[in-house]
């Protein structure tokens, strides 16, 4: 299985890509998603880079080639080329662009100083919410086909991805530190299977499964890391 990396009413609620909401006491607060750094958008590059990364997020690396970028566009392959070098260097920059918003959003959310089953409950209804933007998770999406995938793409795959775990590994010894995970669960494995549990609701959200039972089947394979695993909350509450 792949590496992974909303809140809404019982069935969908609507978000736009830049709108997260995060806990604030007991109050549910609009914030704005990080935007991506880098230069003003000037050229028609930059639109390429728009079309991609939609077209790659939404439908897939099998789904989308460089070639229908350009032709999505409007621009030539030469004129693309010359702006990332290549389509490696084109995948390389949409996957940043994923980087620091989305991946970003999602790390934001997980280093909140709130209690452990209350943020995770947060993240799943972040990631089963159905709105404008695609479903899924990019950076799963270019995993699972590295062989059509250039090395610069590879290497920022891994870059990502280490962020990832590392950051799921911190949330989770400071949730032990608090006592709030199962004392039977090392960090390892509690690590390794926020991880992969995150990739198959994700994988599942794209394979357009109902929103509302993969979150109550979330509920219940996310109990296993809680001290009080039982009914740690409700599953579609």
């Amino acid at each position: 299985m792949e590496d992974f990396a909303s809140f809404g009413s019982e069935t969908h609620r609507t978000r736009t890509p830049i709108i997260q909401y995060v806990r604030n006491g007991t109050e549910m607060t609009e914030t704005m998603f990080k935007r991506p750094r880098g230069r003003p958008k000037t050229f028609a590059g930059d639109h390429a880079l728009d079309v991609a990364f939609e077209g790659y997020w939404r439908e897939g690396m099998y789904g989308m080639s460089v070639n229908e970028v350009c032709r999505r566009a409007g621009v030539s392959k030469p004129g693309l080329y010359r702006a990332y070098g290549s389509e490696d260097g084109l995948t390389s920059a949409v996957l940043q662009r994923y980087d620091e918003t989305q991946i970003e959003n999602i790390l934001g959310m997980v280093s909140q100083n709130r209690p452990f089953a209350e943020v995770l409950r947060d993240l799943i209804w972040a990631v089963t919410e159905v709105g404008d933007a695609p479903v899924g998770c990019l950076l799963a999406k270019m995993r699972s086909a590295l062989t059509v995938i250039g090395p610069k793409t590879q290497a920022r795959i891994e870059q990502v991805r280490g962020k990832v775990l590392g950051a799921f590994a911190d949330w989770i010894r400071r949730a032990r530190a608090r006592g709030e995970i199962n004392p039977e669960v090392s960090d390892e494995l509690a690590t390794g299977y926020l991880d992969t549990q995150l990739t198959t609701i994700l994988t599942r959200m794209s394979a357009e499964e109902d929103p509302v039972t993969i979150r109550t089947e979330a509920s219940l394979a996310f109990s296993v890391l809680t001290k009080d695993s039982l009914g740690w909350w409700p599953a579609a509450a």
